[in-house]
């Protein structure tokens, strides 16, 4: 079954990963969200494509977000 995710969650997925600390990696970040390398790859490339804006800690919902 395919797993869907809110717009929210991969933009701050790929906040994630463009802020995560020197000498962790992709996979790593990928892996602590239990979601496939492959799949956050592809959000980090349509991110740089569409030129998102990843400032979303002032439009906080109750989602579960990617560093809970």
């Amino acid at each position: 079954m395919k797993r869907s995710f809110t717009k929210l969650f991969k933009m701050q997925a790929v906040e994630k990963v463009l802020s995560r600390v020197e000498g962790t990696s992709v996979t790593e970040v990928a892996n602590s969200l239990n979601i496939g390398k492959s799949t956050l790859n592809t959000w980090i490339t349509k991110a740089r494509n569409q030129g998102f804006d990843f400032i979303v800690k002032n439009n906080m919902t109750k989602e579960k977000r990617p560093q809970d």
